[in-house]
């Protein structure tokens, strides 16, 4: 046996082991750092220089999260265009489907995963609006389309006083935690429903070991650096899950196409 040569692999491989030992220990004090009292005030000061508003108290603890795995809903145009309309007509473009029942289009796009529905119908169906009567008119709409009304939860609403319409976007849950970036958005006025559209998953957990995140104050650091946040309040600081296939795939120089991403 070449000694010296095993003694090199041995050298090699203890270098690794002390490389990897020192990285976890840097890590571990970088993430205890972000939990201190003074790197959290800095980090308000931060937030209220870029005039973004943080009314809960930031958690002081390093949150863990179970590992989830997703698989996207593939929607059968066909199929469910029949649950939509009872008559149509359908023409495909650039493998967009598209299909039209009088005053109502149905679009479905990405690869499958998205559908846009609009109604267009001018006629009145309702005299007045409220909150539970929206929510009924959603889950109603819901039931009658097949999907569960069972996994999601209120995201966003507004009201848009030039359409008349009350917007809603709602976002997929699991165990009461957000899996972004999923979505429902409605649009909801006295002739129903003018708008839906859907981006949804199907998910389960895929281990019981849970995954340290880092810290609220670190994740809240980021937002100063996002121009869309700028003036925002955030009302609410909670765990959730997050699947991106919006990215660039120019970023994997072209080796993964993320727009035909199934699962993950």
């Amino acid at each position: 046996m070449d000694w010296s040569k095993a003694k090199n692999i041995l050298i090699v491989a203890f270098i690794i082991t002390n490389l990897i030992l020192a990285y976890v220990l840097v890590e571990k004090e970088a993430t205890k750092e972000t939990l201190n009292e003074n790197f959290i005030e800095d980090v308000k000061i931060s937030l209220v220089e870029k005039n973004i508003n943080v009314i809960p108290e930031i958690p002081k603890k390093i949150p863990s999260i179970h590992k989830l795995t997703i698989e996207y809903e593939i929607y059968n145009p066909t199929e469910i265009a029949k649950i939509f309309f009872d008559e149509y007509s359908e023409s495909i473009v650039n493998d967009i489907s598209i299909y039209i029942s009088g005053e109502e289009v149905l679009t479905i796009f990405n690869n499958n995963k998205e559908l846009l529905y609009l109604n267009r119908s001018e006629n009145k169906v309702y005299d007045d609006l409220s909150k539970k009567s929206i929510n009924e008119i959603i889950e109603n709409f819901l039931i009658e389309k097949g999907f569960a009304i069972d996994d999601y939860k209120l995201e966003k609403s507004d009201y848009d006083s030039n359409e008349k319409v009350f917007l809603l976007e709602y976002v997929k849950i699991y165990e009461d935690k957000f899996v972004e970036t999923t979505y429902m958005k409605f649009q909801v006025g006295k002739t129903g429903i003018k708008r839906f559209e859907r981006f949804w998953v199907d998910a389960k957990e895929d281990s019981q070991k849970n995954i340290p995140v880092r810290s609220a104050a670190s994740a809240l650091l980021t937002l100063t650096t996002q121009e869309d946040v700028i003036g925002k309040t955030i009302t609410e600081i909670s765990l959730c899950y997050y699947f991106n296939t919006s990215a660039d795939s120019n970023q994997y120089n072209g080796i993964v196409d993320l727009t035909k991403t199934k699962k993950g």
